[in-house]
Parts: structure tokens; sequence; C-alpha cells
């Protein structure tokens, strides 16, 4: 429920570009929103399930480009505080330039961000689904019984430890900064861990915050990686475009010398950057590795399986689940249910965008 009322609450925000967080904030509301519904697929009606589904899919995909042009413009104004020394000067117009056209990128975009609000409020998408979770929240309540607080629980522990090992499959790249894709993988998979801890961190009674700190700073790291791999991709790119764009306007090239020695002073800035962060990352990683970090976590999934502890009562969108088919082999809607449970188990990009 907290995911929805958090992605709920952006709405105007994003609408009339009061803060760029605002589309920040509910872009992660969004992705956790979904993941959630992918963990408890099994407890909601199929219909119901997919709508949601393909209506939340429809707002991360809306906000992920505006997203990323409001993080690269942020980078950029940045870069250019670093300019204001003398010598410097004369690399700003590089920088300036590409800023500029990310400027207007992100106006042009705009118009299809409100569209998908408008869309969303008049579906009353978010409305509905606050209606139905509610009464399924209730239902599950009232059916809550020991059994069904550690069949929860048991389904917590599986999902967890799946999510945890495909973190940890990518492992052997860490220490190899030419890995990008890996590491962008790497980081994926942390990020769907951290959101399937979240979304049954009620189950474990909080149990679970300093481990979800440990994976966040994970997510985070690697994020920021990643964020330079593709100011890595993108300079060298732009440059090409814009001499391009250059000649065609102005029929020459004079002048442009100028744009082009400030995106590479903002290219070899990137790098450093870059080289930095892989350098924080595996420091922490290593540290993790010393500390026995991760088997610790695999330790207490395991002490969980045989726990005896009172049914737990959760208040997330794991709430209309708590009796769900681990339980009692009921979907929302009262019917019995065949499917198998999904926990995302068959595609670790399952319930949640790859961006």
């Amino acid at each position: 429920m907290r995911y929805l009322a958090a992605l709920s609450s952006r709405v105007h925000g994003v609408r009339h570009e009061e803060d760029i967080e605002y589309v920040h904030q509910m872009r992660v509301a969004s992705r956790r929103l979904r993941n959630a519904l992918d963990l408890f697929a099994e407890a909601l009606p199929r219909k119901m399930q997919r709508r949601w589904m393909r209506q939340i899919r429809r707002v991360t995909k809306s906000l992920g480009a505006a997203r990323d042009l409001d993080v690269q413009m942020v980078a950029l104004d940045k870069h250019l505080d670093k300019l204001n020394a003398p010598e410097d000067r004369k690399y700003q117009a590089g920088a300036e330039r590409l800023r500029l056209r990310l400027y207007r990128q992100r106006q042009a975009i705009q118009p299809r961000v409100v569209a998908t609000m408008d869309r969303l409020e008049d579906e009353a998408a978010l409305e509905k689904m606050r209606e139905s979770l509610m009464a399924m929240k209730v239902r599950a309540r009232l059916d809550q019984t020991p059994e069904s607080g550690r069949a929860l629980r048991h389904a917590a522990n599986e999902v967890i430890r799946l999510r945890l090992e495909q973190m940890l499959a990518y492992e052997p790249f860490i220490h190899s900064p030419q890995h990008v894709e890996e590491l962008h993988a790497m980081r994926i998979a942390a990020k769907h861990l951290r959101y399937t801890m979240e979304a049954y961190a009620a189950v474990y009674e909080d149990r679970r915050k300093s481990q979800i700190k440990m994976v966040r700073e994970i997510q985070t790291l690697l994020g920021d990686i990643h964020d330079t791999d593709v100011w890595l991709d993108f300079i060298p790119e732009f440059i090409d475009a814009e001499r391009e764009r250059h000649a065609e306007f102005f029929g020459h090239l004079r002048g442009f010398s100028r744009i082009q020695d400030g995106l590479q002073r903002l290219y070899q800035d990137r790098k450093a950057k870059r080289d930095d962060l892989h350098k924080q990352f595996t420091k922490l990683w290593d540290r993790h590795a010393e500390e026995s970090t991760w088997q610790q976590l695999r330790d207490s999934l395991t002490d969980d399986e045989t726990a005896d502890e009172e049914p737990i009562e959760t208040d997330t969108t794991s709430d209309p689940v708590s009796a769900g088919p681990t339980a009692a082999g009921q979907s929302a809607d009262g019917q019995g249910s065949s499917r198998r449970p999904t926990h995302g188990s068959d595609n670790p990009e399952s319930g949640s965008d790859a961006a």
C-alpha cells in the first residue's frame, strides 16, 4: 500500500515539473510496486494483476527518459561549477552546448509525461488499486493463522535467497572494471534484491534493516558507475553529431574546437569519476567479503526456516497475500489457483525494468 501511496502523491509534482525529485521518487515507487505485484502475483486475480502491471509499467517507461535527462543536467551543472577558474573557462562552451541540447530534449518529452499522468487519472487506476488492495488486506487479516504467517516467511526466505544468488553470480567480474555489461547486470540484480527485501520487511519485523542498507550501498555505487559508463559512451557520439550539425549550420568548422575541447574535458572528468567509483565499490565489496556479509545473510534465511514465530501482520503491498497461495491455495478473489508461485524466479528481470 505504501508504494501505491508514494506513487499517487507524486502525480501533481510530476505533471507540473515542480521538482525533479518528484519524477525520481515516482519512478522508484513504480518499480517497487511492479516488483511487489510480481512477487505476489499468485494472490491476485490474473486479469487484475496483468492490468495493473501494464498500467504501472507505462508509468515507469514514461518517466525513464525524463529522469535520465534530469540526472545528466544536474551532473553538467556540477561540472560547470568546477570550471569557474580563469584557466578552465575555455572548457565551458562544450558543457553549455550539451546542456542546451539536453534541456530541449527534456522539454520535448514533458508532454508525453503529462499525457501518462492524465491517462492514469482518467482511468482512476490508482484509486481502483487502492480500493482492491484495502479489501484484500482486510480479508487477509481475517484469514491469518500461525500457519499462514510461517508460509509467508518461507516464501520470503525463498525469493530473497534467489535474488541474493542472482547478484552474487556476477562476483567474478567485480575487480575487472572493463566488464561494463556485467557490472550493469549486477546493479539490476542488486536492485531486485533490495526491492524484494523491502517488500517483505514487515514479515521480519524490520530485522533486516541493516542488510537492506548494505544492499542499497552496493546498488547505489553500481548505479553511479553505470551513469558514468553512459556518459563515456554518449560523449563521443555527441561530439560527432554536434560536429555535423555545426558544419551544416555554419558551412564550416571554425569555432568548433572550443566546443570539442570542452566536451573532451567532460569526458576525462567522467572517466576519472568512473575510476574512483570503481575503487570505492571494490573496497566496499572486499570489506563485506572479509566480514562474510553475504554468508551471514544466507545463514539468517536458513535460520528463519526453523524459527517458531507468531503470525506476522504486514503493512506493505504484501498485505493481501498474507493468507495467499502459500498458505491456503486461494487467490485474492477466493478462487483456488493451480499456478505455481512466481516470485520472479524464472527471470531476474521479472517484475521490474532493467533500466
